[in-house]
């Protein structure tokens, strides 16, 4: 496994008109959360203002780990940074 895939999250509006909040819940509890560009995120439609939106963001894969993979977000994670260690169900290649 590596090159490019998505990653579930919760998709919602960012600071600027360019940008988007995702979320990203964990297994063991923690969530992930980060502002990235728009173009790295899918979703069905635009969320309106305090929506939250199921969806998808882009991620690079950078190692296998058999059940979870290393993943390099877009744009750093709030608390995580850029590399985050992330469930393989997550991900959709």
């Amino acid at each position: 496994m590596n090159g490019e895939a998505t990653l579930r999250c919760e998709v919602s509006l960012g600071m600027f008109s360019h940008e988007r909040s995702v979320a990203i819940q964990l297994q063991d509890g923690r969530r992930i959360a980060a502002f990235v560009d728009k173009r790295d995120v899918k979703v069905d439609r635009e969320p309106a203002p305090d929506q939250k939106l199921p969806g998808r963001v882009r991620v690079s894969i950078v190692e296998d780990r058999g059940d979870s993979v290393v993943v390099d977000l877009p744009q750093p994670a709030v608390t995580e940074g850029t590399r985050v260690t992330v469930p393989k169900t997550l991900l959709e290649e």
